[in-house]
């Protein structure tokens, strides 16, 4: 090992937390960033030096006991931090990396399209799993990696042979000792409604968005995989696919919720939706995909502790976010790769993050643009 930095100002043992790491020294508390070792902020109103003193960061707060016998507390500072890698296999794997070893289950879909991975986003952010993408025939090295650390309890693959191989659901069987199993239809349609089996009658809510299209399913994902969450079912633009018909029905939700404009689901669509469910049908839209993000985002109260912002242009990134985002009550916004859409901008001014996660590359969302996210923290 080669040394990368070294600091002349001793202390406790150190501890990392959202990216920053934090220790005692003689003369209170400091806060450096762990790649640089450059001091971020630092604290002289109390003095000690023994490591089981080390300090503590709970709930956005950072506590420790200082020398002269007493308990001291510091509001931390937002951030804004970055998930990314060398391709969208890599994305999705250091987007996993942030869960324990033996999580519960790993959903696997294909990288090569969207439709599979978006529908099954609220059932892995449900089951406490994380989206990893494969290729049709083959498992990334970074993918297998993430699998050989991550010991899933079982392995639920999406999409039929065409989306990810019989070759590749075996390989899988090597990363778990559950069992692999596989959700699939004959179309995306009917592998949203596959998916959506998983849920009981009397849900209190499906969500229902175009199957043609990422974005506006992206940004249902964590309303749809938090906390009172409900299946994502993917229509045509202008009828109800017979196998989403038949899961509705099943479902019998309390509610629905169309997200997307009419250009997206068309009001005739809306029309027919209302069979299925005593309660309202409503719709979350906007004029363009930024805008409905936005919407979306609106439904949650403020001010958030977190926002996951990712490219709003490609999928790839997207399709790895939602599960996150569903887990830590987050909503997802969209941005182009050098630009704030003014409805983005508008939902970040009113939710005053106290943390903002990019997932993707500066490729896909730029570092002046996650410079600029940092004006919105709360």
């Amino acid at each position: 090992m080669t040394t990368q930095w070294t600091v002349n100002s001793g202390g406790t043992s150190p501890i990392l937390s959202n990216g920053v790491l934090y220790y005692l020294t003689g003369n209170g508390v400091r806060a450096l960033n762990p790649t640089t070792g450059a001091v971020l902020w630092s604290d002289t109103s109390g003095g000690v030096g023994l490591h089981w003193q080390s300090p503590i960061v709970a709930g956005g707060s950072l506590y420790y006991a200082d020398g002269g016998g007493h308990l001291r507390a510091f509001h931390l500072p937002g951030s804004v931090t970055r998930i990314s890698g060398s391709d969208r296999y890599a994305v999705s794997a250091a987007v996993s990396s942030k869960l324990p070893v033996g999580a519960p289950v790993a959903y696997v879909a294909s990288g090569a399209t969207y439709p599979d991975a978006l529908s099954g986003s609220a059932v892995a952010g449900r089951d406490g799993g994380p989206m990893l993408l494969v290729q049709p025939d083959a498992i990334p090295t970074s993918i297998a990696t993430e699998l050989t650390r991550l010991h899933p309890g079982r392995i639920v693959v999406l999409g039929g042979t065409a989306s990810v191989s019989d070759a590749v659901f075996s390989a899988l069987q090597g990363y778990t000792t559950g069992s692999v199993t596989r959700i699939a239809g004959a179309d995306r349609y009917a592998v949203s409604a596959a998916i959506s089996d998983s849920y009981p009658s009397g849900v209190g809510v499906a969500y229902v968005t175009t199957g043609e299209n990422f974005p506006d399913a992206l940004s249902a994902t964590p309303l749809a995989a938090g906390a009172g969450g409900g299946p994502i079912l993917l229509t045509a633009h202008d009828a109800i696919p017979s196998r989403v018909a038949t899961a509705l029905q099943r479902l019998n939700p309390g509610r629905i919720v169309i997200v997307g404009g009419t250009g997206s689901v068309n009001p005739s669509v809306a029309t027919q939706l209302q069979a299925f469910t005593s309660g309202s049908v409503t719709r979350l839209d906007g004029e363009d995909r930024f805008a409905a993000s936005a919407a979306v985002a609106g439904t949650f109260t403020a001010p958030v502790s977190t926002v996951y912002v990712t490219l709003g242009t490609n999928f790839p990134d997207a399709l790895s976010a939602g599960p996150s985002a569903g887990r830590a009550g987050a909503p997802i916004l969209l941005v182009t790769a050098t630009s704030i859409p003014t409805a983005t901008s508008a939902a970040l001014q009113r939710l005053s993050p106290t943390n903002i996660v990019i997932v993707g590359g500066t490729g896909s969302v730029s570092s002046a643009i996650q410079q600029s996210l940092a004006n919105y923290l709360g």
